[in-house]
């Protein structure tokens, strides 16, 4: 029997503290402040849309249709945790009906991540959000009729538009993409577990090193008014003193770098602000975290499907697990590792898998260098079979770290790495901190050696020039799966200095400076690719470590972090290293390589 699909969307109360952003979407749905007080449903069947006025109304209308719809009804969103949760929070029991997020299809087919620009891309409509902007803080029974009414009436297409939309474009995603939307959703909702004692310790932590290091800023001691991070502040203290202003401190500045050398009194200030805006930085997540963490210790996550629209790679936003440091701070006497606040159940441990080099690794399979996959498929990781053609090195596999001096092979990764989409020798320069003449012979001996990829390089290229010709057909790159990945409105311009250079767009239909693909070439498009294909191979493993029985239950980038009964951890390690390294289907002869281990804690 064909599903019925029916798209809702309800109006709830919020404020300056009570926000999605601010709590998560489960904390905010049972917060005693978030009262729904609208609900409208649009049907696909033909059947008029309902809108239901009031929390206790909206309430009973929940309890029903979780009652009536059950196995065949599709319940579509254009936030489905966010409208599941408040459903949940309204019914007082978990939902059984099928929910599916609007927006992920809009993504999918690389139309914007919002209703109001998806509908103008997609369905030539415009929706205005002033009126939900103009609810923040104000109670529904408070209006007048004539602002009751406009709510009303935003309430109800909001749920009409996300139904078109489905209407349009369900279908579109093949049945691997359908599968990453559920899971992404699905990994948002069972979020992660907060060790909350040690998160608590290092804010306490946090803050207090941060009020002794704003308390050592000259300005602040003689006026606490004042802001510890000005650089106005810090230039005026400089003149005071007949100190040099730097332009900049940022960390790798050279200029800056030398007056610290030189002037103490200067180095002891710019050291204390560098490190609070480092701590600040810190502290700002872990109280995102304790924000978004319940009473049982778990914190939802913020993960979005397809958030880069031409790579498909996956971003997140409120708590932002992907974005979670890997350094080390010491603070006062402890040490702070943002990732040990994220653990396992009690009686759980996480398999963490990582990738190895898994990007060059694409880029070398996708311009076709197969004596260099042949060498990794013998065990050698990329850095050593780059090294065995460009630096002529010979030795064993898991040799080459051992070989060389820290410096030596750090800059043989920078080359390594930084080259394969086009850096030039002046950029190359700045990255490895080597003088021109060097940075313009290694370059030079890179696209020699590995000629493949400028011309692979070189042929994108020519696509690019090619759609140029008609801008009003996208530039459609066929990927190793099959789909596609696509630049729209792709045209010629000339830049600041009188140079031609093309421009495109990354969203479907919807031309905005935030999506658009500026200097447009060779190098850019193989870097796109490259990235898109990494992806790829890791959706495909993270749907087969889910087969295999072993739920994922985050993912950052090229890791994978599955979370398994601690008596089956080392089965499972063992499982998860042979699903990350089985051969792709769609990409033959690609060496896949991984590191695999078991922690009590996240951690890299």
């Amino acid at each position: 029997m064909k599903p019925l699909f029916v798209a809702v969307d309800f109006e709830t109360y919020y404020d300056a503290e009570v926000t999605v952003k601010k709590l998560g979407f489960r904390k905010y749905a049972r917060h005693p402040r978030t009262v729904p007080y609208l609900l409208a449903i649009a049907y696909g069947d033909g059947r008029p849309s309902e809108l239901f006025r009031g929390a206790e109304a909206v309430r009973q209308a929940v309890r029903s249709r979780e009652a009536l719809w059950q196995a065949d009804t599709v319940v579509w969103s254009a936030n489905a945790n966010f409208d599941r949760a408040v459903w949940e929070a309204c019914l007082g029991a978990a939902s059984t009906l099928t929910w599916r997020d609007v927006l992920d299809l809009c993504t999918g087919n690389q139309y914007p991540h919002s209703l109001k620009n998806a509908a103008a891309a997609a369905l030539n409509e415009t929706v205005s959000k002033e009126i939900r902007t103009a609810m923040k803080g104000r109670v529904f029974e408070e209006l007048d009729e004539d602002e009751r009414r406009q709510v009303c009436e935003y309430c109800l297409r909001d749920a009409e538009i996300a139904l078109y939309l489905v209407q349009k474009l369900h279908g579109t995603l093949s049945p691997l993409e359908s599968w990453l939307s559920e899971h992404t959703q699905r990994i948002n909702r069972d979020g992660v577990f907060v060790d909350t004692d040690l998160l608590e310790a290092d804010i306490n932590a946090l803050k207090e090193r941060i009020w002794q290091l704003k308390q050592a800023i000259p300005w602040v001691q003689d006026d606490p008014d004042k802001p510890a991070l000005s650089h106005k502040e810090l230039a005026l203290w400089c003149r005071k003193h007949n100190l040099p202003v730097p332009a900049s401190i940022a960390k790798n500045n050279e200029d800056v770098l030398e007056l610290m050398a030189q002037y103490p009194e200067l180095n002891g200030v710019i050291s204390r602000i560098r490190e609070l805006r480092r701590l600040n930085v810190v502290l700002r997540k872990a109280e995102v975290l304790a924000q978004f963490t319940d009473d049982t210790g778990n914190a939802v996550l913020g993960f979005q499907y397809c958030a880069a629209l031409h790579t498909r790679r996956w971003s997140s936003h409120g708590f932002n697990i992907q974005n979670l440091s890997r350094e080390t701070y010491q603070v006062l006497n402890r040490e702070v590792y943002p990732r040990h606040w994220i653990v396992p159940r009690p009686g759980y441990r996480f398999v963490i898998a990582d990738f190895s080099q898994i990007e060059p690794r694409c880029l070398n399979w996708l311009a076709g260098n197969k004596e260099l996959l042949e060498l990794m498929a013998r065990g050698y990781n990329y850095y050593e079979a780059y090294a065995t053609f460009a630096h002529k090195w010979r030795g064993e596999p898991g040799a080459l770290k051992k070989s060389m001096n820290i410096n030596e092979y750090t800059r043989l990764k920078s080359e390594a790495l930084g080259l394969g989409y086009g850096m030039g020798a002046k950029k190359f320069a700045k990255t490895a901190k080597v003088d021109f003449d060097e940075a313009q012979a290694i370059v030079k001996r890179y696209r020699a050696t590995f000629a493949k990829i400028p011309a692979y390089w070189e042929r994108l290229d020519r696509a690019i020039r090619q759609a140029a010709l008609h801008p009003e057909i996208p530039l459609a790159v066929r990927m190793p799966t099959g789909e596609y990945l696509r630049h729209y409105y792709v045209r010629q311009t000339t830049n600041a200095f009188g140079e031609s250079c093309y421009h495109g767009y990354v969203a479907n239909n919807f031309f905005d400076p935030m999506y658009e693909q500026s200097r447009l070439w060779g190098g850019v498009l193989c870097e796109n690719i490259t990235q898109r294909m990494a992806r790829d191979v890791m959706a495909d493993v993270i749907r087969r470590v889910e087969q295999a029985g072993i739920p994922v239950r985050f993912h950052v980038h090229d890791e994978l972090v599955a979370e398994v009964p601690a008596d089956r951890a080392d089965e499972a390690r063992q499982v998860v290293q042979e699903r990350m390294t089985q051969p792709i289907e769609w990409a033959p002869g690609l060496p896949l390589a991984c590191e695999c281990r078991i922690a009590e804690r996240f951690e890299k």
